[in-house]
């Protein structure tokens, strides 16, 4: 028996039968497989009617040149109906229940008329259902779509990506694609059809922040320009999806170098000093030049928090409020880490149940800053200039201008401090 055969017989006992449906974002893409050869529609249901394991398929170019085929070789994890755009995904069904369907096309009258019945019943009350629900979301403001209007498009001063565009660039959020995740939800990394490569920040539905939070951040960072910043390029807000589009960082984030034992050793003082540095100016570009608040607002309060806990001041993660000081704080809260190669949330010493900022403040009152350099460092770095970046960190919750070195007082519990950071460089 020749390969074609065996191939033939295979497709036989699976079955060849494919329901098709449009207008959908494709299935999450592990377990899948792809060919990569420009192909046909027809090619790709005979590649996937001859392999056994491939329940479904999808054509790789969704604009229906046909550049290759795509198969998914176990559960279809994640399909949703795209309000528009979308594309076309082809699942395998048994012949048995293709035959199914044909008999019952030729069901007596009484039984198409209790099916339409039913139908029309439960079509019914699933317009019931969205009548409640958009009275429901009328009442939301948090749920309006019409939060990107054309005004706020205008407003935002940024370009915006159409959803089909941002699912091609990331092979339909592909997992092989993700970067990490954070609040706001999964980054994935993306390259346009110009070969530029993009970072995706898409908002997660179990987000703790939501789409007014989003367009904030739209308006906000579209007129944010400083090279110590990622800049945000575009942003998409289609159907129920929000995204915001950033410039691609190869060398990913700061903490997977930082907090990995074997990477960090790669990461001498003079690195760290050099980030601290630009953090610093990014900082001061944000707090003094962008005009992110009114001339004469220091200060405001929100009633929802926001952030990553750890980096967040006391006064903001419990009452909301917040301005340059709690930024400051973040900023020490940093400087500590980058110092110590530790990270803040989750620190913990057999010796002591204090967290990095208490146990930095208690080294820094017996005298005993050098405990707190990472010892990845080898001793190869300035102490002084080593000291003074821990004096900034520490700074950070600091209720005086300055660090008073005779004071035994207790850890401050809120960041009142008013810093001004001079950074020289080096002959």
């Amino acid at each position: 028996m020749t390969d074609d055969t065996e191939q033939e017989d295979c497709a036989e006992l699976c079955g060849d039968k494919f329901l098709k449906y449009s207008g959908i974002k494709l299935p999450d893409a592990r377990n899948t497989s792809n060919n990569r050869e420009r192909r046909s529609l027809a090619e790709c249901q005979v590649d996937c009617s001859r392999d056994c394991s491939c329940v479904a398929y999808a054509q790789l170019n969704i604009s229906g040149d046909g550049s290759g085929c795509l198969f998914y070789h176990a559960d279809l994890i994640d399909i949703r109906t795209l309000a528009s755009a979308g594309q076309d995904l082809y699942i395998r069904m048994a012949a048995s229940e293709v035959k199914v369907n044909v008999a019952s096309n030729g069901r007596n009258r009484r039984t198409r008329t209790i099916v339409i019945a039913s139908i029309t019943s439960v079509v019914f009350v699933c317009l019931i259902l969205c009548y409640v629900y958009g009275r429901k979301t009328e009442k939301d403001p948090g749920m309006s779509q019409g939060l990107f209007s054309a005004a706020h498009v205008n407003d935002a001063e940024l370009p915006f990506f159409s959803l089909p565009t941002v699912l091609k660039a990331t092979d339909n959020f592909s997992i092989k694609n993700k970067l990490g995740e954070g609040g706001f939800g999964p980054v994935y990394m993306g390259v346009l059809e110009d070969g530029h490569e993009i970072a995706v920040k898409r908002l997660s539905k179990t987000s703790t922040q939501g789409v007014n939070e989003l367009r904030n951040k739209v308006m906000l960072i579209s007129k944010l320009q400083h090279r110590n910043l990622v800049r945000t390029l575009r942003f998409c807000a289609q159907g129920e999806e929000y995204m915001l589009i950033y410039e691609y960082m190869p060398n990913y984030s700061l903490d997977l170098t930082l907090f990995d034992q074997e990477k960090s050793r790669l990461f001498d003082w003079p690195k760290r000093f050099n980030i601290i540095n630009g953090i610093a100016k990014g900082l001061l570009y944000l707090h003094q030049d962008s005009r992110s608040f009114a001339g004469n607002q220091t200060e405001a309060q929100t009633r929802r928090v926001v952030g990553t806990y750890g980096y967040m001041s006391p006064e903001y993660a419990m009452d909301g409020l917040f301005s340059v000081k709690s930024d400051v704080f973040s900023f020490g809260v940093l400087v500590l880490e980058i110092v110590s190669g530790n990270k803040n949330r989750g620190f913990l010493l057999k010796s002591h149940n204090l967290n990095l900022l208490e146990h930095a403040w208690s080294l820094y009152k017996e005298d005993s800053l050098r405990k707190l350099i990472d010892p990845c460092l080898d001793e190869a770095f300035d102490l002084g200039q080593v000291e003074r970046a821990i004096h900034v960190g520490l700074l950070r919750n600091s209720r005086d201008i300055s660090i008073d070195h005779s004071s035994n007082s207790s850890n401050p519990t809120a960041s009142h401090n008013q810093l001004t950071i001079t950074w020289t460089q080096g002959r």
